[in-house]
């Protein structure tokens, strides 16, 4: 007789459930946790889910980091890190062939071209500059 062990693949970052299947943490995720806010209990700010918060009590209240080793920023969480390597200093580098300024996305290059080299003026341009 072959014994049916489901593997529970899916915690809920809200309580300390698991379920082996994604649809079945919606169904109790929708009908357990909707609507519910969780609360920092050190200063009263509210996340949607359990994750978050952690990774705000780890970097608000405990001065917990994740430093960069390159250009010693620093993250709440290990995920933007890893995206912030990748992207800015291992990334693709798009070069202003203008004034050699730096970018890692060519969207961010031409919008520093509009505005710096041909005087357009935009609104909520955020450079992603590396250096």
């Amino acid at each position: 007789m072959r014994a049916n062990h489901k593997r529970i693949k899916y915690p809920c970052d809200q309580c300390s459930k698991a379920f082996s299947s994604k649809s079945m943490l919606n169904i109790h995720v929708k009908a357990i946790h909707k609507g519910i806010k969780l609360t920092c209990k050190q200063c009263d700010r509210k996340f949607n889910c359990k994750s978050n918060l952690n990774e705000h009590v780890k970097s608000a209240h405990e001065g917990i980091f994740f430093q960069c080793d390159e250009c010693d920023k620093k993250f709440t969480a290990k995920c933007p890190l890893n995206r912030h390597i990748q992207s800015i200093h291992r990334g693709v580098r798009f070069t202003c062939g203008q004034c050699d300024k730096n970018f890692t996305k060519q969207s961010t290059l031409n919008d520093h071209v509009k505005v710096v080299h041909e005087g357009m003026i935009k609104e909520n341009i955020k450079y992603d500059l590396l250096f």
